[in-house]
Formats: structure tokens, C-alpha cells, sequence
């Protein structure tokens, strides 16, 4: 077994040279002449197709019944970490539960010996990826786009039925093939979920540790998966903000939110809201930006509730009829924002900051006011001494009160709202009847 698996990890590190040899010169056929010679099992590798995070994919032929496939082989790393092992044999029984006419179907799997595997469908059309680098955007149609992400939709939609989501969607994990319509507004292309690595059976426990950590692609990633505040059992709807970004990045080349770093990306996407589609392109129909829209929003429960209710509107749009689903109001979104539960620190820290500034202004007043009335020094002390007193008595309790919410204390929480309720009344008086603290600070008792 020692001397099987050692000659087993020989051949996979010369597959590997073999591969960053090709990656480097940019050549997939290099890779594949030289491994014409190595098999896998019952298949004969032809050549290098592409290259993932736990796997090399490479097009062989069945010997047998002479067929092509798409053999994906898991990296080194992988073979020799049981986890990443799992993780390989998992997106194997996944895909092999599928058969859908968009997503890529599995022939086999080998997973128990020490050459695991998964043959599956070959597409060579490439992936969508590498379709938008030789599809200019100016020369598709927006209806091409729209269908093209409603079949996607229709496989995604299909997988949740089956309780699975994918959690990876990206145009890197969606092949695409030409074919044959004589429809005038048929599709012209054939796109095809793959890499269900990722992917994840809703029924899984909460408390399954591995499924809580923060996988896949940032850019395509939806909002709650950075806010350790949203919780959410509507998995689906995961999916479906990955779907929007893959359809904002159709119609425009660009991420709808974007970031110079990984950090800043990350903190863009829980925060910022996303580029407005109809700013860059403004010929683009009303009813796609608000499909768009709806897709990316925040709140999970905004967006649409089904993969195929977004089909379903996506076609609406081509076909010129009304859509279901409509973009959240200001309104919602600022109920939503609000009711977010960081929103308590964050009002801590506005109330500590704010009514800081406001008693070092009052202290800076007491100063600054007796020269200008060219008081005398006692009565500059005196009147000091009250600003001291007021600052401290009226603003010292809410500050502390507000710091001690932004560090989570519920204590300080409950501190500020006795306060701000008995503080309130005193506020509507200055404003509008008598200013009381500015008779009490300059003319004393």
C-alpha cells in the first residue's frame, strides 16, 4: 500500500509540474502532450482544461466506450489532507444527486481507493469567465444576458429543491457552450452550473461547525456572510445574491461593489450599497435594474424567494411584460438598517462622542465668554466652577452611559434611555419656552 501511494504521489507531483509548466507559458497543450502518456484508472489524460482550489481538471477519454469526459483530479494538498479529502468526495455525491439540463452531470466518482476522481460531462465551450474576456459587452444583447442567467437560475432553482445549495456561484463555476436556436429571441449560448464543492445540504444541523465558515468567492458573496449579527435559515437566498452579481457583472464588466483590497471589499459589501446598474448603462431597461436590485439587497428577506421567481422575472423583462418582484423602498431599507442589532454600539459611540463635544464646548465657552464681558477674576471662577458643575452633571452621566453600550453592557443601555426620557422634556423647554440652562450659566441662582 506504502509503495502504491508513494508512486501514486511520484506521478501527481510530474502532473503538477507539468500543469504550472503550461500555466506559466500559458500553452494547455503543452501540459497535455506530456501527459498523454499517464491514466487514471480506465481513463487516458488528454489534456489540461483548467484549474480550481481543490482540483486540476483535465479532458480523458474512456477507453472503454470511447467517451470523452472532464476527469477532475483533487491537487496534492487535498490527497493528503483528510478534510480537503471530504470536501472533494462531497462535491462528487452532490453533483452525482443532480440532473438538470444546466448543470454539468457526473458520469463517475472513485473516491474510495488512493486515485479518487469524478468524470463528469466535457463541455469545451470554456467557462463564463473566460466567455465575458472574448465577449465584448457592447456586443451581446441585454436579453441574451437575462435569459442566459435565467437557465442558470432554473439549475439553481432545481438544486434547492433537492435541498442543496450551491454557495459558489461565479461565472469561473459556470460553463458555457454555442448552440443551435431558430427562436428570434433564443438563447445563443448554453450555460451549465459546475463545482459543487462548496455546496451544502439545507437539512445540515445549525451546530455543524465547518458549514457556519465563510467559503466561497468574496465578490460573489452576500452581506450576512460577513455580520457574525444576520443570522439566516434562508439559504436560498445566498444563491440568489450571487446570482445578481454574476448578472451585474454580465450587462457592465464590473463588480457592483468593489474594494483595493480583501478587507476593504469585505467591508464594502456588508455596508456600502451597490453601483446603480442604469448609471452605466442607461439604455438598460427600468425593469432589469430593479431585478438587479432586488437580487442585491442587504436584508435576505428582501430579496426574491426563489431562484425561480428570478427566472421567472428575468423572461418577463425580455418578453416586455410586467414583472413580480420590485426593488425595496428607501423606507425598507432604512427599517432594516436600523433595526440591525450593531446599530446599539453604534449609537453608543454617536452618544459618548456627541455629548463629549458638546460639554468640552461648554467648557471652552466658560472660558472664552468672561473675556469677551470683561468680567471680574471672582466672578470668571464662579462662572467657571458652574460650567464645570453643568457639563459634568448634565453630559458626564450620558457619556458614560454611551460608552458603556458601545462596549455591550446592557446596563448602559437601559442608562441612557432613563436619561434621554428625562432629559427630553427639559430639551423641548429650551427650545421652545425658556432657555433654562443658559439662565442658570449666566445668571447663577
Amino acid at each position: 500500500m506504502s509503495e502504491k501511494f508513494d508512486s501514486i504521489v511520484v506521478r501527481l507531483n510530474r502532473m503538477w509540474a507539468h500543469q504550472s509548466h503550461a500555466e506559466l507559458s500559458g500553452d494547455d497543450e503543452l501540459a497535455g502532450d506530456e501527459s498523454k502518456n499517464d491514466s487514471v484508472g480506465k481513463y487516458r489524460l488528454l489534456r489540461l482544461l483548467g484549474t480550481g482550489a481543490f482540483g486540476v481538471v483535465y479532458q480523458a477519454r474512456d477507453e472503454s466506450i470511447e467517451r470523452e469526459v472532464a476527469l477532475k483530479l483533487p491537487r496534492l494538498e487535498v490527497l493528503m489532507n483528510q478534510e480537503k479529502r471530504e470536501r472533494f468526495a462531497h462535491e462528487a455525491l452532490v453533483a452525482s444527486q443532480l440532473e438538470h439540463p444546466n448543470i454539468v452531470r457526473v458520469y463517475e466518482a472513485q473516491l474510495s481507493n488512493l486515485e479518487p476522481y469524478i468524470a463528469s460531462e466535457l463541455c469545451l465551450g470554456g467557462t463564463l469567465e473566460d466567455w465575458m474576456a472574448s465577449h465584448p459587452v457592447d456586443e451581446v444583447h441585454w436579453s441574451q444576458v437575462a435569459l442566459l442567467v435565467a437557465e442558470v437560475s432554473d439549475a439553481v432553482g432545481y438544486a434547492h429543491d433537492q435541498a442543496i445549495y450551491h454557495r459558489d456561484i461565479k461565472p469561473a463555476n459556470i460553463m458555457i457552450d454555442e448552440r443551435v436556436t431558430t427562436e428570434p429571441l433564443g438563447l445563443q449560448w448554453l450555460p451549465r452550473l459546475t463545482d459543487f464543492g462548496l455546496a451544502k445540504f439545507i437539512d445540515v444541523p445549525g451546530n455543524d461547525t465547518r458549514s457556519s465558515l465563510m467559503l466561497g468567492t468574496p465578490a460573489y458573496l452576500s452581506p450576512e456572510h460577513f455580520s457574525k449579527a444576520t443570522k439566516t435559515d434562508a439559504y436560498n437566498t445566498v444563491d440568489i445574491y450571487s446570482l445578481g452579481v454574476v448578472l451585474f457583472e454580465l450587462l457592465t464588466r464590473r463588480l457592483p461593489i468593489e474594494g483595493d483590497n480583501y478587507v476593504e471589499l469585505l467591508d464594502n459589501i456588508r455596508i456600502h450599497q451597490p453601483s446603480s446598474l442604469r448609471a452605466i448603462r442607461p439604455e438598460l431597461p427600468p425593469a432589469l435594474q430593479c431585478v438587479v436590485e432586488k437580487c442585491l439587497q442587504k436584508n435576505p428577506s428582501a430579496r426574491y424567494s426563489s431562484a425561480e421567481e428570478l427566472a421567472a422575472d428575468l423572461r418577463n423583462v425580455v418578453a416586455g411584460r410586467p414583472i413580480e418582484g420590485r426593488a425595496s423602498t428607501m423606507v425598507e431599507r432604512l427599517s432594516y438598517w436600523s433595526t440591525r442589532p450593531q446599530r446599539v454600539a453604534q449609537a453608543g459611540w454617536y452618544a459618548c462622542s456627541w455629548h463629549l463635544i458638546v460639554a468640552l464646548w461648554v467648557l471652552l465657552a466658560s472660558m472664552v465668554i468672561p473675556l469677551i464681558m470683561d468680567v471680574s477674576a471672582v466672578d470668571w471662577g464662579g462662572f467657571s466652577f458652574l460650567a464645570i458643575k453643568v457639563a459634568c452633571l448634565s453630559f458626564g452621566p450620558v457619556i458614560v452611559a454611551g460608552w458603556m453600550t458601545a462596549q455591550g453592557n446592557r446596563l448602559g443601555l437601559y442608562m441612557g434611555l432613563i436619561l434621554t426620557s428625562v432629559k427630553f422634556p427639559l430639551l423641548i423647554r429650551t427650545l421652545f419656552f425658556e432657555s433654562i440652562y443658559f439662565d442658570q450659566l449666566f445668571l447663577g441662582d
